[in-house]
């Protein structure tokens, strides 16, 4: 066997010993466990619960009407207001969907097996790529919405003096 031939062969080892390692420990984590999943996936499902209860919080309606007076210099309000409730929306459409993807990754009730840890632990490391792009959406929409957030508090705390 030439040289690259083997240090193919040795790599494609060490990572099959890499995945199989962090599978068992995520299958003694989740069979150790009194939920019936890792710890991550329940931080993850707390985070993410009140994410939602906060993002129904800030969702506002969107049908503004079209003939409001808008006293002059206030339609940048009405903009962040706006734009607040589509982000809301979307940050609660994304939250169904992790949380639904969190929910999946959680044992049943009764009895657990190593097979069915095992089965959980695979799950979730097969599914850890749709939970962190998910994550990813979910913090970007976080990030915008903070600042929209900023700006309307513009409109509710008087500047005088400058």
């Amino acid at each position: 066997m030439d040289p690259l031939t083997a240090f193919g062969l040795a790599a494609n080892v060490v990572q099959f010993v890499t995945f199989a390692a962090g599978l068992i420990s995520k299958s003694r984590e989740v069979h150790n466990l009194a939920k019936g999943t890792t710890n991550d996936v329940l931080i993850l499902d707390t985070i993410y619960t009140e994410l939602l209860a906060l993002s129904s919080k800030l969702e506002v309606s969107s049908q503004i009407d079209p003939d409001i007076t808008i006293v002059p210099g206030k339609s940048a309000l009405v903009d962040h207001t706006v734009a607040i409730s589509k982000l809301s929306q979307t940050c609660k459409n994304d939250g169904t969907k992790l949380l639904e993807a969190l929910r999946k990754l959680r044992g049943r009730d009764g009895p657990k097996s190593r097979w069915k840890s095992f089965k959980i632990a695979l799950n979730t490391i097969w599914k850890s790529d749709e939970i962190a792009a998910l994550e990813k959406r979910l913090h970007n929409i976080q990030t915008t919405l903070t600042l929209h957030i900023c700006a309307v508090t513009r409109y509710a705390i008087p500047i005088s003096g400058l």
